[in-house]
């Protein structure tokens, strides 16, 4: 049975490899990508992969992306997106991770209550 999923951090790597392999079977996937210029790259990939995706802007840490992101009607949250420092860890401060992974956490805890609390209130779902 297809399924509407969402795939957050779906422009690259993991998420978009698990939104383009979701959708091949059929699925209704939902991509959320964190910046709008890697909308128009995610659907040509999708394109030549021979694929359909809903691709919206979604930033994990951004409220109103979030909030946006579950006016879909979803059966299943792919939580991928994250927050990341890049550059040698060895020059990365401390403070800078701690935040870094502070963010990660609190924004993927928001996207997972979100979406529970949809799936709650239509007597369904489990996290």
């Amino acid at each position: 049975m297809a399924k509407r999923i969402l795939v957050t951090g779906a422009a690259t790597g993991f998420g978009r490899g698990t939104a383009l392999a979701l959708a091949k079977r059929g699925h209704t996937v939902i991509a959320g990508v964190q910046i709008a210029p890697q909308v128009t790259e995610l659907l040509k990939i999708a394109d030549e992969a021979r694929v359909q995706l809903k691709i919206q802007v979604l930033d994990i840490t951004d409220e109103g992306d979030r909030q946006a992101a579950f006016a879909n009607e979803v059966d299943v949250l792919i939580n991928n997106a994250g927050v990341m420092q890049t550059g040698p860890v060895a020059e990365i401060p401390m403070e800078k991770c701690a935040g870094t992974s502070r963010r990660t956490c609190s924004a993927r805890w928001r996207s997972r209550r979100g979406s529970r609390a949809r799936w709650s209130s239509a007597g369904r779902g489990r996290s």
